[in-house]
């Protein structure tokens, strides 16, 4: 994927995050949603909400939810 295919892109990284591997930068998730650069996001208190927003003037809200099992 080219540089110009990931704008508007987020990616939520594994916590803790295992920086084992050659990148260093742990396992993530990455989602496309917007169609240019990021210009804001907010974590809601909760800790399970963002709101992004980008130059192409969308706003997007996510919902996070946990897909691992319990211990």
């Amino acid at each position: 994927m080219n540089e110009q295919e990931k704008l508007g892109s987020l990616r939520l990284y594994n916590y803790p995050s295992n920086l084992n591997d050659l990148k260093g930068v742990g396992e993530y998730e990455e989602y496309q949603a917007h169609h240019e650069k990021l210009t804001c996001m907010k974590l809601s208190e909760n800790g399970i909400d963002i709101l992004t927003g980008s130059k192409d003037g969308s706003l997007i809200f996510w919902k996070l939810m946990d897909t691992q099992d319990p211990e």
